[in-house]
Parts: structure tokens; C-alpha cells; sequence
């Protein structure tokens, strides 16, 4: 976490400063869900803040491998004024918020995976019925059945463990 949040003189507003980086979606954001430090070095000083776009917060885009489209930037705070109402929950209790959006974040990433290991699963069996080699169907060859099998038992016993996680 490499930005900070200090109360100002009144105690009415947070200044922010620092960065965020590899925020998805922020070239089109005029909010950013910000983890900042309010406190000491341990989770316990963390807190969470929506912080407005303003002239103080600027953005750069970040190249990436996938698409451009998705707007991924890098976020800098210099001197931004953020009303102490724009916190979440309680100072110093950001870090909760941040693990239990993982939960689901990261389970998603785990769901979505998986769907696309079978479809590829699913193509490259298409493919094995229909190409032929050595005069036969690439799927009559042992070899090839059982890295099939193989592919297909992983699926299957994967599938059940989200299944058994999920419900």
C-alpha cells in the first residue's frame, strides 16, 4: 500500500498521497476504492476510502498483455482532499474489507478458469474425432485416449471441488 491518509487540521477531511496501480476500468473511473495507510505498519492501519477524481488525483495508462479496452491505469495523489465521510466502515479496519472482497474476487478468477479448461478440453476432443492421421482418427490412437482421459478425470475431479466449495 503506497498511499497515505492523514486527517487534516480540522479533522474534517483526509489528505491523500501516494499511488495505486493496476486499477482496471480507471481511465473511465471518476471514483477510486482506495486502500491507504491511516495508521501503523500492520493491517491493523489500514483503512478504505472513496476517493473523487479531481485535479489532485491524476491517472497514466498502463500498458498491458491483454486488452487496451480495459482501461488499467496507474492512480497518483497529491494533496487530495477527501471528506472524512467517504470512509468505509471504521478507520484502521480497511484490511477486512480487502480480504473479504478477495473471497469472492479471487474464487471467480478460480470459477471462470475452470470454464474456460473446459471448453478447451472440449475443442481439443472435437479436433481428435475429426483429424485424421496414419489413416485413422487421431481419438483411436492409445495415446491419445488417455491424454484425453487424463484431461478429463482433472476436469471432472476440479469441477467436483467447486461444486462441493460453492454449495
Amino acid at each position: 500500500i503506497r498511499a497515505t491518509a492523514v486527517k487534516d487540521a480540522a479533522g474534517e477531511n483526509y489528505v491523500v498521497n501516494g499511488t495505486k496501480k493496476w486499477i482496471t476500468s480507471g481511465a473511465y473511473s471518476d471514483w477510486f476504492v482506495t486502500a491507504v495507510r491511516t495508521g501503523g505498519k500492520a493491517h491493523g492501519g489500514i483503512s478504505m476510502l472513496l476517493v473523487p477524481k479531481s485535479d489532485q488525483v491524476t491517472t497514466s495508462a498502463i500498458k498491458t498483455k491483454y486488452s487496451s479496452a480495459a482501461g488499467t491505469v496507474f492512480v497518483m495523489y497529491e494533496d487530495a482532499i477527501v471528506p472524512k465521510s467517504y470512509l468505509f466502515g471504521e478507520e484502521g479496519k480497511g484490511f477486512q474489507i480487502i480480504m473479504s472482497n478477495f473471497n469472492h474476487e479471487r474464487w471467480m478468477i478460480c470459477v471462470t478458469n475452470m470454464a474456460r479448461a473446459r471448453k478447451c478440453t472440449e475443442e481439443v476432443f472435437k479436433w481428435a474425432m475429426q483429424r485424421k492421421i496414419f489413416g485413422s482418427k487421431l481419438v483411436e490412437q492409445p495415446v491419445i485416449r488417455e491424454k484425453l482421459a487424463q484431461m478429463f478425470s482433472a476436469l471432472e475431479t476440479v469441477t467436483a471441488l467447486q461444486y462441493e466449495v460453492t454449495y
